[in-house]
């Protein structure tokens, strides 16, 4: 490290100490979004707080690591207040501390920090901004989402408007579109909260205001990243009994599609679980022919569908098809994505930019649209899809990945042989010939 650097390491708590208030906001926002920040700022956030200065105090709930600092700060937000001025700045000091993403702070968040019972009451009774602060926190301790949308302890004994308005603010939650799989091990977390987002619709009310926050929580997902339910015609017959007219009588109209919404509703659903594992077999939950539109958009949505299969499916649903197949991985095949730009995209090239956003989440290289008037239209939305190319440090990482698997296999191998000879030999032993 130069010299300069080191001398700015070893005066910063000297230096935080005596700047003004607003310097020593943005010195910790900034310090927050910095990896080598998290093994030392807690190291004078102590100081700081001593300072008991209103915005540094702020700084500390929205950008501090230290959990002594947070329990205080939250424990002096709870405290009566002087007059609305006061109330005011400790609801920020709540929401600051909610919204903290500091890592998790290794602890399951945020019941470790502030208790069971006052998370139970901030759920209950929190403010609008205090609860969305936290619903929507991706360091939320996801098996508290995946109780949520479970509607089981805390929230089975939540009013059903309270759940519902909880669940639909959930939706803006990045944990949801974000799988962290270790180098060894999947995300079970994650995998938690996306078997009981399937399970909710399994025993959430069969309701026409239910099932347009169920809509928005699906349409929010990464349709690569979803369960893998074992069958899903149970679903799609619980939720075709809904009675969703206005006031007419007529069927309410789909926010997409030609369908009513109820229909379309369905078809969202088999659209993004269409396809799940039996005896550890892959299985598509529906089928290019079948009666039920649903059912047809399990298919276009999971199916292993090509080229003439498209044109049959569009043939027959038109923009229905459109909405389902933009969930099937396939047609984003670099020649089936040509023929999806070409002849099929119509008026969802929105949904088609959305989910090549998703796409690129996981699979940074993919070059996003074909056309370049697509390309345009992105652009004019204020989206872009600039080439990526693959640097020599993403090269090297990908040729270490390559060089443990090939290790890794080389032991097994090895493992192998050396029980299968063991085998040999107390086979030979046992029966000499």
């Amino acid at each position: 490290m130069p010299w300069e650097e080191e001398q700015d390491r070893l005066t910063e708590e000297a230096r935080l100490f005596l700047a003004s208030p607003e310097a020593v906001f943005e010195q910790l926002k900034k310090f927050s979004t910095k990896k080598e920040w998290w093994d030392t700022r807690d190291r004078f956030e102590g100081s700081l707080i001593e300072r008991n200065e209103p915005l540094i105090n702020l700084a500390l709930a929205c950008y501090g690591k230290s959990q002594e600092v947070f329990k205080a700060l939250y424990k002096h937000s709870l405290e009566p207040a002087r007059d609305e001025a006061d109330a005011r700045y400790k609801e920020g000091l709540r929401i600051g501390c909610l919204s903290n993403t500091t890592e998790r702070f290794l602890v399951a968040f945020p019941k470790e920090l502030i208790g069971s019972e006052e998370t139970e009451r901030l759920l209950n009774q929190g403010t609008d901004n205090e609860v969305t602060a936290l619903i929507r926190n991706p360091c939320i301790d996801d098996d508290l989402l995946a109780t949520l949308y479970r509607r089981a302890d805390m929230f089975a004994r939540m009013p059903d408007e309270r759940w519902l308005r909880l669940v639909s603010i959930s939706c803006a939650n990045e944990r949801l579109v974000t799988n962290e799989p270790g180098e060894d091990m999947p995300d079970l977390g994650f995998m938690r909260i996306h078997d009981a987002i399937f399970g909710l619709l399994e025993v959430a009310p069969v309701q026409t205001s239910v099932a347009h926050i169920l809509y928005r929580l699906l349409d929010s997902l990464n349709p690569w990243e979803v369960d893998s339910p074992k069958k899903i015609d149970h679903v799609l017959t619980r939720w075709a009994t809904l009675e969703d007219r206005d006031a007419r009588g007529k069927a309410r109209e789909g926010y997409f599609t030609s369908l009513p919404f109820k229909d379309e509703f369905r078809c969202i659903i088999a659209a993004l679980y269409g396809s799940g594992y039996v005896n550890g077999k892959r299985v598509i939950h529906g089928s290019q022919n079948a009666e039920d539109v649903a059912f047809r958009c399990a298919y276009y949505g999971k199916g292993d569908i090509t080229a003439q299969q498209m044109a049959a499916g569009y043939k027959r649903d038109r923009n229905v098809f459109t909405f389902a197949v933009l969930f099937n991985n396939n047609v984003y095949e670099r020649k089936l994505r040509a023929l999806l730009e070409e002849q099929y995209l119509g008026a969802m090239s929105d949904r088609y930019f959305k989910y090549l956003q998703q796409k690129r989440k996981r699979w940074p290289y993919d070059p996003g649209p074909l056309s370049q008037e697509l390309r345009d239209q992105a652009a004019e939305s204020g989206i872009q899809f600039e080439a990526v190319q693959p640097t020599t440090t993403d090269l090297g990482r990908r040729l270490n990945n390559l060089t443990a698997e090939v290790s890794k296999l080389k032991r097994d191998i090895l493992w192998v042989s050396c029980i299968a000879i063991a085998i040999m030999i107390a086979i030979l032993y046992k029966f000499p010939r």
